[in-house]
């Protein structure tokens, strides 16, 4: 009940830098091909009737900006 095929995962992040290193922008993204999976499975059937299956969080993007100081 809880087997699954095989799976890829892809992520990226593509940054630029500036001010020597002080600033830092970014991009990024995960599960980019946004893949169906579990990510952590209990099969409690026989004993409790149970079976709980926690899906990977799906297609994710986003943005930073960091600040370096010294």
């Amino acid at each position: 009940l809880i087997a699954q095929q095989g799976y890829w995962v892809v992520d990226g992040r593509a940054a630029y830098v500036m001010n020597g290193g002080q600033w830092e922008f970014a991009v990024f993204g995960h599960n980019l091909t946004d893949e169906k999976y579990l990510n952590m499975a209990f099969n409690l059937q026989s004993s409790f009737g149970f079976l709980q299956q926690i899906v990977a969080p799906p297609l994710t993007v986003g943005v930073e900006a960091s600040f370096h100081y010294d």
